[in-house]
């Protein structure tokens, strides 16, 4: 009983064993034609006449880099800017012009050439100088000078029976003052 229960055993090892090899076909011209993921996470940080392009990495074992891409709307993009190792997240685009906007997309290509779609991300941005000095005014307060630079160290806004200031500095500061006439300083200096 046992001789026959090896036998049994035997001959159905060495059937799977033959089904196994001879459904076992690998095409070794075959190459790989799967793009790696689309990028994510791309976003941008404003300089004064740089922008810096920055994304998610990737995790594929065959990536080979990344195509940083830009253009003058959010649909076209036809100036490729740098092509980036796969261990690079961020490009530093130092082509630009302060108060022109740029957008920019990022791909990915693998180490058979397969490259991603561009990312979806609406990434733009428009450099800007940096200042000293200078007071940034507040829409709500001074609309016909939001967006202007202002090199005046004084302003007044009356609002009912109080007097406010907004100066910018990093951070956000206010005062509100309950008088009738003031002359205001400003809180702080770029």
């Amino acid at each position: 009983m046992l001789r026959k229960t090896n036998t049994i055993l035997s001959i159905l090892l060495l059937t799977i064993l033959l089904a196994g090899i001879s459904g076992c076909y690998i095409d070794t011209n075959e190459s790989d034609r799967e793009p790696p993921a689309i990028p994510r996470g791309v976003q941008t940080i404003t300089g004064d006449e740089q922008v810096v392009i920055e994304w998610y990495p990737n995790g594929e074992f065959d990536l080979a880099g990344y195509k940083v891409w830009r253009g003058r709307d959010d649909v076209n993009f036809n100036d490729l800017l740098a092509d980036v190792s796969e261990s690079t997240t961020h490009y530093i685009d130092t082509d630009v012009r302060n108060g022109e906007t740029y957008y920019y997309a990022v791909s990915a290509y693998d180490a058979e050439g397969n490259e991603s779609e561009l990312s979806p991300e609406n990434a733009w941005d428009t450099p800007r100088p940096e200042g000293r000095n200078i007071t940034l005014d507040d829409y709500l307060l001074f609309p016909e000078e939001a967006g202007s630079i202002s090199h005046s160290h004084t302003k007044e806004v009356s609002l009912g029976t109080h007097w406010r200031r907004i100066s910018i500095s990093g951070l956000i500061r206010k005062l509100a003052l309950p008088t009738s006439i003031q002359t205001m300083k400003p809180l702080c200096k770029i």
